[in-house]
C-alpha cells in the first residue's frame, strides 16, 4: 500500500482504448486518460476524496509525477488537483 505525503493522492489511471471507432491509436497520439481510482491519500487531505473513489483529473498532468507500478500507471498529485469524484459505477466521462 502506498501512502503519500502531505496533501497527496496517488490515482491508479484507467487504461485508454487502443482502438476507436476501428482505428489504432498510437501511443503517441492518445491522450492521457482523465480518470482513475484513489489508491493512497496523505494524512494532511480534507477527507473529501477517500479510496476507492473514481475521480476525473486533467489530462494535462504539469508537475505530477507519474509512476509506472505493477504494469499500470499511477499519478501523484495534489488534492486540490482533482476536479470531481465520479459517482455511480455505470456513471461515464
Amino acid at each position: 500500500m502506498l501512502i503519500p505525503l502531505k496533501d497527496n493522492v496517488i490515482i491508479k489511471r484507467s487504461k485508454p482504448d487502443e482502438i476507436k471507432n476501428g482505428i489504432y491509436i498510437p501511443d503517441v497520439a492518445k491522450r492521457k486518460t482523465v480518470d482513475g481510482e484513489v489508491v493512497g491519500v496523505g494524512k494532511n487531505t480534507t477527507g473529501d476524496v477517500k479510496l476507492g473513489d473514481r475521480v476525473l483529473i486533467g489530462n494535462l498532468f504539469g508537475m505530477n509525477k507519474e509512476i509506472e507500478m505493477d504494469g499500470g500507471w499511477l499519478v501523484k498529485m495534489p488534492e486540490n488537483e482533482i476536479i470531481a469524484i465520479i459517482e455511480g459505477k455505470d456513471a461515464s466521462i
